[in-house]
């Protein structure tokens, strides 16, 4: 009898393992910013630390898991690493629409 072959993953893909794996395997490569007239650069493996960092900042703020978090800020390597790291440390990520009105957020 035949080995089954499978895709499935040797572990859980969870916002942490990619995370992670992401600062691991892709070290390296690049996150661009766009700031109007010029852009700014960092690496996966800095976006995966700071993501880590603003995951312990939060916590021994009080946040825990399943605890909300909002967002209000442009798509740049800082939303990036709180779209990681707060759905890493077990809480919920809530990103508000910059260009709604204050009545509707």
């Amino acid at each position: 009898m035949s080995a089954v072959q499978t895709t499935m993953q040797d572990h859980q893909l969870t916002i942490t393992d990619m995370l992670r794996h992401g600062a691991r395997v892709y070290a390296g490569s690049l996150v661009h910013t766009w700031e109007g007239d010029h852009s700014r650069s960092a690496t996966y493996a800095e976006v995966g630390a700071r993501a880590e960092r603003l995951a312990g900042a939060l916590a021994a703020l009080g946040i825990g898991p399943g605890d909300p978090v909002g967002t209000l800020m442009w798509n740049t390597q800082e939303h990036l690493e709180a779209y990681l790291g707060v759905p890493s440390m077990g809480a919920c990520l809530h990103t508000l629409n910059l260009r709604l009105f204050s009545e509707q957020l």
